[in-house]
């Protein structure tokens, strides 16, 4: 999964991550900027 977002920074701030429950899938995978977030996340467990 690949996934990115941005905003405008002026009317929202993220204030952090949490975990997910995902195997794989855990904070350090986001990478969070003052108005982005992009998440890169393989499943290599087959869980899906």
């Amino acid at each position: 999964m690949q996934f990115s977002m941005k905003w405008d920074s002026t009317f929202l701030t993220s204030l952090a991550v949490a975990d997910l429950n995902l195997k794989g899938l855990k904070p350090d995978k986001f990478k969070v900027r003052a108005n982005s977030l992009v998440v890169a996340w393989i499943d290599e467990s087959s869980t899906f």
